[in-house]
């Protein structure tokens, strides 16, 4: 297995069988969350049938995933997002800019500033119109997860 995020259903299954400590009940949520990245369609689509297949066996498994990168999800916390992609750079420029600062992937105070005074409504309304998932246009469905789990 890789790092690539198309075997991280397959990890989450083989943790929860191994791991005494993490056994699943039937509230049991799995939440994935990753980049489009370099997956292709066929491996993102294989990913959701393992997901679906872990919610046969009464585990909810939901995948959030964001195309271009998970900037698309920082970025809704300040604006609307459109489905037009953007490039990486460009993602980076506008955080910047918000931000007053290089932004910095991971930079734990920068995503302090992102999502503090509860911007994450903020984020889940402005991501709402691309809160689906595709490959040829920019989208995130991060906030249908995060709002998931507030509830």
């Amino acid at each position: 297995m890789d790092n690539s995020g198309k075997d991280w259903v397959d990890k989450a299954a083989n943790m929860m069988r191994n791991n005494p400590s993490l056994q699943p009940d039937r509230n049991t949520k799995i939440f994935i969350i990753f980049d489009k990245d370099d997956l292709t369609e066929a491996a993102i689509a294989k990913m959701k049938k393992k997901s679906e297949k872990l919610g046969k066996q009464c585990l909810d498994c939901k995948l959030g995933i964001s195309n271009l990168s998970f900037e698309v999800w920082l970025l809704a916390h300040f604006q609307s997002i459109t489905n037009r992609i953007e490039n990486q750079m460009h993602l980076n420029a506008q955080l910047s800019g918000y931000l007053n600062a290089d932004y910095v992937k991971g930079n734990s105070r920068q995503m302090e500033t992102i999502v503090k005074d509860d911007k994450v409504y903020v984020a889940i309304e402005n991501a709402s119109n691309v809160s689906m998932f595709s490959v040829n246009r920019q989208s995130t469905n991060i906030g249908d997860i995060v709002a998931e789990v507030i509830n």
